[in-house]
């Protein structure tokens, strides 16, 4: 499969989230991800811009990255809490993208892809 219909498929995901229900230690607790990608109500929309971030970034869409991480960013600067968990998120997804990425290019194989994410995303 190519890294831009992964990368697709991993934005539309997102558009849905239909990961958010499985959060299933509830909406106060992290769930295994580090505390800075889901604090302050951010909870199971963690996978939302992970994937959307992260698939952005295979498909190497950043005029909507950007677009998507300014308006974090305007709701950090107005106080919204939340968002600044948000840009976090953001931050993380573009990473996980370019971990995918990497192993797009051969440079991790599936088992050192999983060892990266899972410290990128976990606790």
């Amino acid at each position: 499969m190519a890294r831009g219909d992964v990368g697709n498929g991993m934005m539309l995901r997102a558009k849905s989230n239909p990961y958010e229900k499985y959060m299933p230690g509830g909406m106060d607790d992290s769930n295994g991800f580090k505390e800075s990608l889901t604090q302050y109500g951010q909870a199971g929309d963690v996978y939302r811009h992970i994937l959307f971030f992260g698939g952005g970034t295979l498909t190497r869409a950043n005029p909507v990255l950007w677009e998507a991480e300014r308006i974090d960013r305007k709701q950090a600067e107005g106080g919204r809490k939340e968002s600044i968990t948000e840009l976090e998120d953001d931050r993380a997804g573009r990473r996980v993208g370019g971990l995918m990425d990497q192993a797009f290019d051969g440079k991790f194989n599936r088992n050192g892809l999983r060892d990266a994410l899972r410290k990128e995303l976990c606790k």
